[in-house]
């Protein structure tokens, strides 16, 4: 299997024979819900300066690309900084604006980017010459690359989630009845254990996999797919 860095090294290559200057790829925590909390960012031609802040947890830089993956668009550079402009309230992030525009004059886009097991993206891209029109067929070209790289990325993050996750066999067997809405008592009956037992296996299970308690435990086999009804 492809390793991440590899997966977005032959998207750069595409990228940078469509004409891209300088690229960042976002993925938080919060969207793509693989095995940590850190936030991949993947980037090449950005100044360190802005990509240490666009990973920062300084500033509210996050919670705007969380903004624009959820909107669900394609937009340009220009048109978000005046929109955070004219929003006193993200006053804050004023200072990082005057950084990115002294360190990156040029104008670019960013287009959010969807994979499986709900993992979401944002990637920011400037380009010469810069694309105006989001039917540019350049455009088209480099989301769609971006969305097969994407897929790869979180399939090879699925699968570094599962080995990190180790469950034994008991525990997937508990665990599927957990995300099926059995009790404790009913899963005691169902696989032949205590329900001294469940509960024990149940607090492995919640430590191994991060969370706190069965709705979390839930949704997140659910969502990376380690549990199937």
């Amino acid at each position: 299997m492809l390793t991440v860095s590899e997966v977005f090294d032959q998207f750069r290559d595409r990228a940078l024979a469509l004409g891209g200057v300088r690229c960042i790829w976002f993925i938080s925590p919060a969207a793509h819900a693989v095995s940590h909390d850190q936030t991949l960012v993947l980037h090449w031609g950005f100044a360190p300066e802005w990509t240490s802040f666009y990973a920062s947890s300084r500033h509210s830089v996050p919670e705007q690309v969380e903004k624009l993956i959820t909107e669900g668009r394609p937009t340009h550079w220009k048109e978000t900084v005046a929109k955070v402009r004219a929003n006193k309230r993200a006053a804050n992030l004023w200072p990082v604006l005057d950084l990115f525009e002294k360190l990156h004059p040029e104008q670019g886009f960013a287009f959010p980017v969807f994979g499986p097991f709900g993992v979401q993206s944002l990637v920011s891209c400037a380009m010469e010459p810069s694309i105006d029109d989001f039917d540019d067929p350049r455009f088209l070209d480099l989301a769609a690359n971006a969305s097969e790289a994407l897929r790869l990325i979180a399939l090879i993050k699925n699968q570094e989630y599962r080995d990190t996750l180790r469950l034994s066999p008991r525990e997937l067997d508990v665990l599927r009845e957990l995300c099926a809405g059995k009790s404790k008592k009913e899963i005691a009956r169902s696989i032949a254990l205590a329900p001294a037992s469940v509960d024990t296996y149940a607090r492995r299970i919640f430590f191994k996999m991060g969370v706190d308690d069965r709705v979390e435990a839930v949704v997140k086999a659910m969502s990376m797919g380690l549990v199937k009804l």
